[in-house]
Order: structure tokens, then sequence, then C-alpha cells
């Protein structure tokens, strides 16, 4: 049954004249994937939670209903009618085949792990990687040991794990033909302060690192602290095989963020690249994209309505009301935002918005988008 509120948003994405189905009747072309969500999010009941994919071409937008609330999503490189949504902070991870648009699998987990939300495939296909804590330490109120659990592709049965060497792992990434695993391990920071200790200081004071595991040993080969251990990086995105960028922020004292930015590679290390946004409440830097191509960057801001963009070392700030995700087009021309409540296009070599579409009847959940 669904409630007035409700009702009032599919009136008005249908006002705009956008479709929407349960179930695809052809397999459309280049689309993108965003989680969004109905329901009252300020009190948390009667939500309800989907993935979304928007044919963008024809911008046509079809739902299927998610078990979870996925912060991001992987498609795996060889079978890719499957598509995995992982929970950030939470006990779910979702199967869809992007063919069907059917839910295929629930993958849980039992307390005391959690997924942290992001994974990746390794080149075959074969298997799927993905970042989870452990809270079950001694540092149960604090911060989670990190692990990879890795799921054999057929059933998405766990076949294995093996620690990050970090806390908290988020995003992750295989380099260098799969032999190495790049972990982002951002953990709460000294900053973290459980709410029955407020006001007595923080009880633990770990450094957010970045490590590099073998993917076959399952040994640590390098482990990378920031010179500032307020620097927290949780996400990134690939610019050649053994070249990221890395994007987060760096959290002040009055509980605000700064946000921060870096190129990195195993033998160089880490290039801080030029950044805006002080003082910004909420989140730092939350997404990135790499248009080769045109050698040029993305981050989105979300809490200081603005995409960055950076061409040659050289920073431009676009105006873009609340982004959450970025991701390339096929063709490598345009960036895709997903917002609060819609999709805005940018045309890369003009570095401006050249197209945008209101989505009034969900609410976006925060997380990554992905174009597949």
């Amino acid at each position: 049954m669904i409630n007035r509120r409700d009702f009032f948003k599919l009136s008005g994405l249908l006002i705009l004249g956008t479709s929407l189905k349960d179930v695809s009747g052809d397999i459309p072309g280049e689309r993108i994937i965003f989680t969004g969500e109905l329901g009252n999010k300020l009190f948390g009941f009667d939500r309800k939670f989907f993935t979304f994919f928007m044919d963008l071409n024809r911008l046509k937008i079809e739902k299927i209903n998610s078990p979870i609330n996925s912060h991001s999503f992987v498609q795996n490189p060889v079978k890719k009618n499957q598509v995995v949504g992982i929970e950030k902070w939470g006990y779910g991870m979702a199967l869809f085949d992007s063919n069907t648009l059917r839910l295929k699998k629930h993958i849980k987990l039992d307390h005391p792990k959690q997924f942290v939300g992001h994974g990746d495939f390794v080149s075959d296909g074969s298997l799927f990687y993905v970042s989870v804590s452990n809270y079950n330490d001694p540092y149960l109120t604090t911060v989670g040991k990190g692990f990879i659990h890795v799921y054999e592709t057929k059933n998405y049965s766990l076949v294995d794990q093996f620690e990050t060497f970090g806390f908290e792992p988020h995003q992750i990434s295989f380099f260098n033909d799969d032999k190495y695993l790049l972990v982002l391990n951002p953990g709460f920071g000294k900053y973290f302060e459980p709410p029955f200790l407020k006001g007595k200081g923080p009880i633990v004071d770990f450094y957010p690192s970045i490590t590099v595991i073998e993917r076959k040993t399952k040994t640590l080969i390098k482990e990378i602290l920031y010179e500032d251990k307020d620097v927290t990086m949780a996400h990134l995105t690939k610019m050649g095989e053994d070249e990221f960028f890395f994007v987060g922020g760096k959290k002040l004292v009055d509980d605000t963020w700064e946000n921060k930015a870096f190129n990195f590679t195993l033998d160089g290390g880490l290039k801080s690249c030029e950044t805006s946004g002080m003082g910004m409440k909420g989140l730092p830097l939350l997404s990135a994209s790499y248009a080769p191509n045109i050698k040029t960057l993305a981050a989105t801001s979300p809490r200081s309505d603005a995409l960055l963009l950076w061409k040659d070392g050289i920073l431009k700030t676009l105006d873009v009301k609340q982004p959450n995700g970025v991701s390339l087009t096929r063709d490598g021309k345009k960036f895709v935002i997903s917002q609060l409540n819609g999709i805005s296009f940018v045309d890369i070599s003009e570095k401006k918005i050249v197209k945008q579409i209101k989505i009034p009847f969900y609410e976006s959940s925060g997380g990554h988008s992905l174009i597949i």
C-alpha cells in the first residue's frame, strides 16, 4: 500500500514524463545504477530501498526492490549481468541480475562483522572481494579490525578471508594484473568518542592507513601512513594499472571537514592535489572518477554542493546541488552525477553541466552510482 506522501512523489515523476517500471521488457543500452528510497528518512520508519536503473539514452527508469541500502555497486567484468550492491556498516550484500532486473541473492553477515561498503572482482570474474569490519575485539566500542571476505561468483559462497592490516577498510582495488590489492583503511581517526565517554577524550588513537596486500599469499607488502594523521581517505578511482586518485578529507577540531585529494603510485607514494571546501559540516569528498581520454579527474563534495574537476593539476569547481556518485560514460566524454533528487550530465571537455533531470519520487541514500 503506497502512502500519500509517496503517491505525490510518483505523480511528480509522471508529470516530468520519465517512465518507471518494475521489470524490464527489453535489455537497454548504457545505464546508470543508483540507490533510492521512499518513506520517512528522518524517523527511519516505513523506509523502502530500491536499486534504480536509468537508460542514459532514453532516460527511462526501472527499479528493483532491494533488501539493503546499497552504498556502492560493482559489476562483474566477465559475467556482466552480475551487479553487487553492498551496505555500508551493515549486514547485507545483494546480487542483482541487470538483464532481468531481479534480485538473485541476499548475502548476509552475522554480528560482530559488518560490510563496510565496497568490493572488487578479479579480472576473470571468478572471485569477488569485499571489505568487512570485525567489532569483536578489545576495541569493541571504537573501531573495527579490517578483513577482506572472498566469494566465488557461481553461488556467491564465502571461500576465504584475510585481514587488511588496518581498521574499518572502505574502498579496495586490484592492480598489477590482480597481483596486489590496495585497501583504504580510514578508521575513525583520533576524534571518535563513544557517547558514554563524551567529554572524557578519545580512547584510541589509530592512524588511518593505506595497505597493499599480495593477493596469493595474503601478506602485507606495504603500509602507508599519512603525514597528517587527521587525514582520512575512504574512496578512490584508478587512473592506470598502478596509478590511483584518492579522495576524502581532514576532520577539524570543530567537527567540520576540509576536503583532501591525492594522486598515488606504489613507487612514487602520495602527491597532494589542490582542493576546495573548508569547514564543511557532514562529509568530505565522497566519490571519484577519471576520464583517461581527456585526462580529467572528478570528485563530489556533497555538503559543499560542488563537483571538483582537475585537468593538468588545475582545479575547477562546478555548482551541483547535493552530488553523491560520479561515473564516466562509455564514450569517455561525460560524467554523470547522481544527486539527492536527480541526475546531471557534465561535458568534460567544456567543464559544464549540459543536462539535468529531476527525479522527485525518490530520495538518494547518499551512496555511489555505477554506469554499465
